[in-house]
Formats: C-alpha cells, structure tokens, sequence
C-alpha cells in the first residue's frame, strides 16, 4: 500500500545556472530543513535540464510546514543568484 504524503513543487526562474555545491547558503538551508523533516519526509533540490529554473521539491506530513520549508530554500537561491 502506498501512503500519500503532501508535497510542495516549486519552480524558480533565476539569473544564473550554477551548481548547486557553488551556493553555500542554498546547500545549508537544505541541509537544515532535511534535519528538521528528521526523515519524515523528503527534500529534492534540482535545476532543470533545459531552462534556468531551480526545482524545489519538499515532502512531509504537515502540509503548511513543508510549503514554508521549501520557500525558505527558494529565499536562499534567490538571495543568491537573484531573481
């Protein structure tokens, strides 16, 4: 049986492509909201194959926790590679 979990997509257009290891503050807010999910839930951070855009992907149990999780992440990528 598969048990469903909310999940937040976001997408953002940025200025710049650049890997994600490059964006020290990216990379720790990350870090800290997979240490907060405490592995109840997933984060995947990515950036699109064919458009400058960051895909940001949270899940969890508590659906207004994981949408602020995952814009504190897109608040880190947009602080530094602009919007």
């Amino acid at each position: 049986m598969i048990e469903h979990v909310p999940q937040v997509l976001l997408n953002l257009t940025l200025k710049a492509k650049k890997p994600l290891d490059e964006l020290p503050s990216t990379t720790a807010c990350i870090r800290k909201v997979e240490h907060e999910l405490n592995g109840d839930g997933r984060v995947l951070v990515r950036w699109s194959g064919t458009e400058p855009k960051l895909r940001i992907l949270v899940e969890g149990s508590d659906s207004t926790r994981i949408d602020e999780l995952a814009r504190d992440i897109a608040d880190a990528a947009q602080a530094e590679l602009g919007a």
